[in-house]
């Protein structure tokens, strides 16, 4: 464990040292769902738009999703009280989700 994902080559490829056409990364995902409980103000291109969801797990455990929300999902973002659906790439120790992604509203 610990690794990334699995690399998958071309059959009869060479080897090139940086990003190459015959060469995959295959990661796997979790999904789960959680409560808005609030926003975080935006930065930059995002400013005066939310820049990330305050969200709560079922077991009361708290944190913030940013990435995938769309530029119209930040102008009207999903409502606090709504339950809405993300992925993520494992846990960390304290058991908060690593690299969550919004998906959408349940």
């Amino acid at each position: 464990n610990g690794g990334e994902g699995l690399m998958l080559r071309q059959p009869k490829s060479l080897y090139v040292g940086t990003r190459s056409t015959t060469l995959l990364k295959v990661k796997s995902f979790n999904d789960d769902e959680a409560r808005v409980i609030g926003y975080t103000n935006g930065k930059g291109k995002h400013k005066d738009k939310i820049g990330a969801l305050r969200v709560e797990l079922k077991n009361g455990l708290t944190f913030q999703i940013g990435t995938g929300l769309s530029d119209k999902e930040r102008a009207n973002p999903p409502k606090i009280g709504d339950i809405v659906t993300f992925r993520y790439q494992g846990l960390t120790d304290a058991g908060i989700p690593r690299f969550p992604s919004y998906v959408g509203i349940r």
